[in-house]
């Protein structure tokens, strides 16, 4: 029986790989930055009496620097939770690129990454950041966002919200899978044209940086890893994480 770490090896060196194929460049993220409000996860600490944070998300760090333009960066990096729960991070980045040309090179990267790997069985659940709040409201999503991450029609019935509200959330989670009127979503299916990628309005994902599209990535009922376009100052982002310890889960199952 193989060692699990030559799984792990195999999948940190593919997707490395790929990436440096596809023209991006590999950046050192540090392990320890001091606190902003602006981070993400993250495990806080205190040091002569100044506060930092171990390995925040790598995302909402780069928000606050300045990009050139068709920057293409990604890394690999161990990722902390506030639980100290560990995992080996895998992600990209394309900045400062037309938003419908990242969106697109973003998925294609992500497709060819997972073949690469070997792994063909996959879905990549695409939605809008602002598909719900933008009709019922940011705060009647938020109310019941963890109901619609579930697919709990019960729990939102019962919300308390408007009914109208209701009925369009409800109608809008029974339309996976389905062409709905969202034109970006329609034109990336169309465009990246890969019957793995599945108009979903469930997709959910918790980042407040998200402005756009956002997606999920599952395999063997594994969630692989989530991403999406974003803002960073006057400028746009899009990219993608994959968690290298689930990937190799799944290759020892091949």
């Amino acid at each position: 029986m193989m060692n699990p770490d030559i799984y792990l090896y195999r999948v940190i060196k593919g997707i490395r790989n790929t990436f440096d194929s596809f023209g991006y460049i590999e950046i050192f993220p540090e392990a320890v930055e001091k606190y902003s409000r602006s981070f993400s996860d993250g495990v806080p600490f205190v040091y002569a009496n100044k506060f930092y944070l171990i390995n925040p998300d790598i995302t909402s760090r780069l928000i606050l620097r300045n990009f050139s333009e068709n920057t293409r960066i990604f890394y690999i990096y161990e990722k902390l939770s506030r639980s100290l729960e560990s995992e080996i991070e895998a992600g990209l980045e394309l900045i400062n690129v037309n938003e419908e040309k990242s969106n697109i090179e973003i998925l294609r990267v992500l497709i060819k990454t997972l073949e690469n790997l070997g792994i063909y069985d996959f879905k990549i659940d695409i939605s809008v950041s602002n598909i719900f709040s933008g009709k019922i409201g940011k705060r009647n999503y938020e109310k019941i966002r963890e109901y619609i991450k579930m697919n709990d029609f019960n729990a939102i019935k019962n919300s308390g919200i408007k009914k109208e509200y209701i009925d369009y959330v409800i109608k809008m989670l029974n339309s996976r899978g389905t062409d709905i009127n969202v034109e970006l979503l329609n034109n990336i299916k169309s465009a990246v044209n890969d019957d793995r990628i599945i108009i979903d309005p469930g997709t959910v994902r918790y980042f407040s940086y998200y402005s756009g599209l956002i997606f999920e990535i599952y395999s063997d009922d594994y969630f692989i890893g989530g991403g999406g376009n974003y803002k960073i100052k006057n400028s746009n982002g899009c990219g993608f994480s994959l968690n290298t310890l689930v990937l190799s889960k799944i290759l020892r199952r091949l």
